[in-house]
């Protein structure tokens, strides 16, 4: 029975040494002129040759990310740099021959950002061209994770390097998964991405293309990561839709048949989806003045370090103003209101019938208009309807200082006073009477000379 029980104790410790020593730590995809291969490293291959495959002598590492500097530790004895792993694969690579590599990241996407390709001057054995030359990317056996880790490369052309990014950690339920390389040993390929636009509303499609450069006229593959807003591509110039809300790097590997290759990537906002046009008015296009925010938190990483695992960027909420339109024309169904001029045109025939006492018209002072827009008046419960023009801001004016007020002189042909009638009338008669009492006066004149011719002398 106790032989029993240390059997057991004592048989899963060489198998835990086994699963330790099978561990895959990098997998190697490599371009040359005469095809593609796969090639990988085990970490009982590296440990089993210490001397062609020393461990990595740096203890830790300090690396950018977007909330301010990380310090990550290496694990003692299970860290290896990237040049003594690629002199380490089942078959060798020299560096002399190495072009550039490419890391994949987490998802399966090529790491394209700015600093994130690797270049021959990187793995150069006389020093790095690091911000610490004595530095190199490394890959380490960290138990339950293999980690990808590169140094700083400081602030080239005044952009800060977020290294910290782009560190990888390959796992899968709890149990370590090797690193992803793509290993190229042809001319280095120069690769800009073109899109169509780079803000667009959920659902919306961008169209993507790519501009090669370097590739000496032959074959080109591609290979279009749009980071889990829409299927891969290797077209070379597809369409992608992204139906979810978020922050997507878009990133292009670009191959040819000697062995070259070269790739880049471009961030693509997606926004909430466009609301649906009201009546007859349509709704502005989505997304070219939103403002883009970078998430606070690594985009690449998944680890437990400081500045929280990547996550997708949440919806941009949009506000649109509405433009309420009043109009100050009434609709030809809307009986007309009473006019603030007075007219001496006839009513129109759409005046809506109705019993109304004709009176002169009033004179109204003239309306003045107000820059500031009055809200509708609230229609009182229980009264009638009355429809018209509401006339406000109504400025009360003396009689002469109205524009539409004048005095009008009186017509010739009006009645005069009645004591100038009166005077006027008594002419006629005063003149009737100096002429009467004229003739009688030349008739007794006559009458005496003729009297005094026939008197008899005495």
């Amino acid at each position: 029975m106790l032989v029993l029980m240390a059997g057991l104790l004592a048989g899963p410790a060489p198998l835990a040494g086994a699963d330790a020593g099978s561990n895959v730590l990098v997998t190697a995809t490599v371009y040359t002129s005469t095809g593609t291969s796969t090639d990988s490293v085990t970490v009982a291959a590296l440990e089993a040759n210490p001397g062609q495959c020393p461990p990595y002598q740096g203890h830790s590492m300090n690396e950018l990310g977007r909330q301010g500097f990380v310090p990550v530790t290496l694990a003692q004895n299970a860290t290896w740099s990237l040049p003594t792993i690629l002199g380490c694969l089942q078959t060798p690579i020299p560096l002399g021959a190495v072009t550039g590599v490419t890391v994949i990241d987490a998802g399966g996407s090529p790491e394209l950002g700015s600093g994130s390709q690797l270049t021959p001057a990187d793995l150069a054995p006389s020093g790095s061209d690091f911000s610490s030359s004595s530095e190199y990317p490394v890959v380490q056996a960290a138990g339950s994770v293999n980690q990808y880790d590169r140094p700083w490369r400081g602030s080239p052309q005044g952009q800060p390097d977020y290294d910290f990014l782009d560190e990888v950690q390959a796992s899968q339920d709890d149990q370590p998964t090797p690193v992803a390389i793509e290993v190229f040993e042809g001319p280095h390929l120069g690769v800009a991405v073109n899109a169509s636009r780079t803000t667009v509303p959920a659902g919306g499609t961008v169209g993507f293309s790519a501009t090669v450069t370097g590739a000496g006229g032959s074959g080109l593959s591609y290979s279009w990561n749009f980071d889990g807003g829409a299927p891969n591509s290797t077209a070379a110039t597809p369409q992608a839709r992204f139906n979810a809300p978020g922050q997507y790097d878009v990133t292009l590997q670009v191959t040819d048949t000697a062995g070259g290759g070269g790739g880049a990537q471009i961030p693509i906002t997606v926004g909430a989806p466009a609301p649906a046009a009201t009546g007859s008015h349509k709704q502005a296009g989505a997304g070219k003045n939103r403002k883009s925010h970078s998430p606070t938190g690594p985009q690449k990483s998944s680890g437990n370090h400081p500045g929280g695992a990547a996550g997708k960027q949440n919806s941009q909420s949009t506000t649109t103003a509405k433009t309420t339109t009043t109009s100050t024309t009434p609709a030809s169904t809307t009986p007309s209101s009473t006019s603030t001029t007075p007219s001496h045109s006839a009513a129109p025939a759409s005046t809506p019938t109705r019993t109304t006492t004709s009176r002169p018209p009033a004179h109204h002072p003239p309306r003045r208009t107000s820059p500031i827009a009055k809200p509708p008046l609230a229609t009182q419960a229980g009264g009638p309807l009355v429809t018209g023009q509401l006339i406000s801001d109504v400025l009360t004016l003396p009689p002469g200082a109205s524009p539409l007020v004048r005095s009008v002189a009186a017509p010739a042909a009006s009645a005069p006073p009645a004591r100038q009638a009166i005077r006027t009338s008594t002419l006629p008669a005063l003149a009737g009477a100096l002429a009467v009492a004229l003739l009688l006066g030349l008739g007794a004149g006559r009458e005496l000379r003729g009297r005094r011719a026939w008197r008899p002398s005495s």
